[in-house]
């Protein structure tokens, strides 16, 4: 990839470069005399309208004498291989290896995919079918440096490899590689290396007769040195101006710009190569003219036509200038490579260039010289970047015509010229004018304002009521520690924080939004307009006039997602509210920044309540878990005894649990876990708690329930889960059953803490006689029992 066609494109900062001749300030009086050449100006004038005539006869006479010959354009039949060939007795081995796998098709020789930071690359071709006397390949330009061979043989080298295949930065020149008239059908290959953004040919690539390529190259370098000359006598005669005339701030500017451009199109040329073959002469000229460009136009456009701030003029001349300085000093050191130095100069000029445009179309009061010379500069930015994206390869290969930028300066500098005139007219109208009209409409501005703002000021005091209101209830909202609660409060309190704006809502009732409030509407059309039920669906397609706006008052659940919990329209510019003063934008805000306040709350509120129903519940089975049995168990007690009601407990154990995991695995396992609890869910009733006690044991509490009917329930239980017909994977398991034993609340069973221990003593000799059954707890029959001792884990 080229660095900046301002070097490589034969037709690019060349025709840039005439750009100058526009750069005139004909706001000042005294610079249109510059306009006024001697005669001798006038002569020099003359010599170049008939040089350019005569270059033009024989760029004419070059074009025919190329009608007939024959020119290839090598842009078909490529390859690529990535890294560098061995060699063996300075003979690379890869050409040897023709068919090897490692060569892929390439539409054009430049920046094969995957490249991975790799800096050598092998191109080929094969020369095709043709008829020349004195052929030579004409390469537009490489990055960065190349060897060219015939078959086997070295038929050109630019640059100098080292023994691993790399070298230095030589310049950016075109190339002119003589082929042996037999050439025709030969393969053709390229050794490449490069550092740079872009590794391979770029732009054209051709076979040809020397002598037709002679031609071409000065036939394109017509224009260039034409311009070349015209910017140089604007540079001389700029400097001559600020010599002898006061507006030295117009001309040192146009004339270090006219300088720059002459640079440029002198270096763009490729007859350059012919004068004085010295690439890298020519890209360090090239590289300095194009880097002080924007300083150039920054002076013209701060001293000459006072567009831009002296601060941000300050400021774009260090970046500019200090980057000049920088690269080509560290260029000439060999710290940096020249050609890496131009992708951050183009990032500068695009971003800053642009920006400092259109800082100066900002300028509170453009007159119509200022105009021009910004669209003229504009344009030629425009040209610039387009250059600078084919130089990056963003857009295909092709001339961008810079030249139209010479065109628009020149036309741009005949206008300011006549503008002059009726500017100094329109001057003297503009001071005969009624300053007693001007001053009368000017007090009428003022009071209009001063009667806009005091309106706004009442609106912004409405706007932070709202605010102070809305802070209120969200407060109060977010001490609440449960959702239901949260909402039932919620409801009354919309319309307070909407009033006096006109508006409705509806609550999502499940399966519909029922409208439930509306406000500030009387009219009859209103229940039409609005239908007092909607389906989630057909809220989305409701019709209301353009005025009003929708909101949703909605929360995040956990598990569930989105919760849509209500929809309110409200008129917006409803006349009987203060904050109709505001924009409809800033009130619009208002309501949306409420609105998401609101929704904010209630999914915390929605994530406390599901963080604490977590901590309390069994993620396996979906019952309340140890810890909430042990926090709760203690309040049942205490009800218990208050209400001098009965109370049991029982705990129930899988028999042989362990046994059924070591054969159906712990998925089965867990899956009887899951059936067990979904059936001893389906036998309790609302006021019992059932609550997983740890592995295979549940425990119930029974509140209301003495011994007798807890045995009853036990049983039920018992009976229920030994009839239960088990599958796992759609396979039947094994029957399981339960071993329960029971507790009642008693002088012997008191507590939380002796409850379950006197439980797990009856469980305990259930399984010592023989499991699937229940036991309740005798407390005299444990005392006379010592080898019955609790375990909360027994076997299975």
């Amino acid at each position: 990839m080229p660095v900046n066609s301002l070097q490589r494109m034969p037709t690019d900062h060349s025709q840039r470069i005439g750009c100058l001749q526009l750069v005139d300030n004909p706001r000042l009086t005294k610079t249109h005399q510059a306009l006024t050449y001697p005669a001798s100006a006038f002569r020099h004038h003359y010599v170049i309208w008939l040089l350019l005539t005569c270059l033009l006869l024989i760029g004419l006479f070059s074009h025919s004498l190329r009608a007939n010959a024959e020119v290839q354009d090598l842009t078909q039949h490529w390859q690529y291989r990535w890294g560098d060939s061995p060699y063996i007795n300075e003979q690379p081995q890869w050409i040897l290896k023709p068919d090897h796998p490692d060569w892929h098709k390439i539409d054009f020789p430049s920046n094969p995919p995957s490249r991975n930071n790799q800096t050598n690359v092998w191109y080929r071709t094969q020369i095709p079918e043709g008829h020349w006397h004195d052929p030579v390949l004409y390469i537009y330009s490489v990055d960065l440096i190349v060897q060219v061979y015939l078959e086997d043989h070295l038929i050109y080298q630019y640059g100098a490899f080292d023994a691993n295949g790399q070298g230095k930065f030589s310049g950016w020149p075109w190339h002119m590689i003589p082929l042996p008239p037999d050439a025709t059908g030969k393969p053709l290959y390229f050794r490449v290396f490069s550092n740079y953004l872009d590794i391979g040919l770029w732009g054209e690539v051709k076979i040809m007769e020397r002598l037709e390529l002679l031609q071409m190259i000065w036939s394109r370098s017509v224009e260039n040195l034409i311009i070349t000359g015209f910017t140089l006598l604007i540079a001389l005669l700029s400097l001559l101006f600020a010599i002898h005339k006061a507006q030295r701030q117009v001309f040192i500017p146009l004339a270090l710009f006219a300088f720059c451009a002459a640079g440029l199109a002198l270096t763009s040329t490729q007859a350059k190569q012919l004068i004085l073959h010295q690439p890298l002469f020519w890209d360090y000229l090239a590289a300095s003219s194009y880097y002080l460009l924007p300083t150039a136009l920054i002076f013209l456009l701060s001293q000459g036509f006072q567009l831009l701030t002296p601060v941000l003029s300050r400021v774009l001349k260090i970046v500019f200038i200090g980057y000049l300085l920088s690269a080509i000093s560290l260029s000439l050191l060999g710290i940096v490579n020249l050609s890496n130095t131009y992708p951050l100069f183009d990032a500068l000029f695009v971003c800053l260039v642009p920006l400092t445009l259109l800082l100066s179309l900002r300028h509170p009061r453009l007159n119509l010289d200022q105009k021009v010379i910004l669209t003229a500069s504009t344009l030629m930015t425009i040209l610039l970047i387009l250059d600078m994206a084919v130089a990056h390869n963003w857009i295909s290969w092709s001339q961008v015509p810079v030249g139209w930028g010479t065109l628009i300066f020149s036309l741009a500098l005949v206008v300011l010229a006549l503008r002059h005139y009726f500017r100094t007219q329109n001057t003297l109208a503009e001071l005969n004018a009624s300053l007693e009209q001007r001053v009368q409409k000017r007090t009428e501005e003022l009071n209009n304002i001063a009667e806009r703002e005091s309106r706004r000021a009442e609106a912004l005091s409405f706007a932070h009521y709202k605010s102070e209101q809305l802070a209120q209830y969200v407060a109060r909202l977010s001490q609440y520690s449960h959702l239901d609660e949260a909402i039932t409060y919620l409801k009354p309190c919309i319309p307070e924080l909407l009033h006096p704006l006109s508006g409705l809502i509806y609550w999502n009732q499940g399966h519909s939004f029922d409208r439930e409030a509306y406000w500030q509407r009387e009219d009859d059309g209103f229940n039409k307009q609005f239908p007092a039920q909607l389906t989630p669906d057909s809220s989305h397609d409701l019709i209301f006039p353009h005025n009003w706006r929708r909101y949703q008052l909605q929360y995040e659940q956990p598990k569930s997602g989105t919760q849509v919990l209500a929809i309110i329209w409200v008129d917006l510019t409803d006349n009987r509210s203060r904050a109709t003063e505001l924009e409809p934008l800033t009130l619009e805000t208002l309501i949306d920044r409420g609105v998401e306040r609101i929704n904010l709350t209630l999914s915390q509120l929605a994530l406390k309540s599901a963080l604490n129903r977590f901590s309390y519940e069994d993620g396996l089975t979906g019952l309340k878990n140890r810890r909430y049995l042990d926090q709760t168990l203690p309040e049942l007690l205490e009800t218990a005894r208050s209400q001098s009601t009965p109370l049991s407990l029982l705990i129930c154990d899988i028999d042989h649990f362990k046994r059924f995991n070591d054969h159906f695995g712990h998925m089965a396992g867990d899956e009887v876990l899951r059936q067990v609890a979904d059936q001893m869910t389906q036998l309790c009733n609302h006021n019992q708690l059932l609550s997983r006690f740890g592995g295979e044991e549940f425990v119930l509490v029974l509140p209301d329930t003495d011994s007798k009917d807890a045995v009853e329930i036990a049983e039920q239980l018992r009976q229920h889960i030994e009839q239960l017909e088990l599958r796992f994977d759609g396979e039947k398991t094994d029957d399981i059953t339960l071993s329960l034993g029971v507790c009642s609340l008693d002088q012997h069973s008191s507590t939380s803490e002796q409850l379950l221990h006197n439980a797990d003593q009856a469980l305990y000799q259930a399984k010592h006689n023989g499991r699937n059954q229940v036991i309740l707890y005798q407390p005299l029959q444990a005392k006379h029992n010592p080898h019955l001792q609790p375990n909360l884990n027994p076997a299975n």
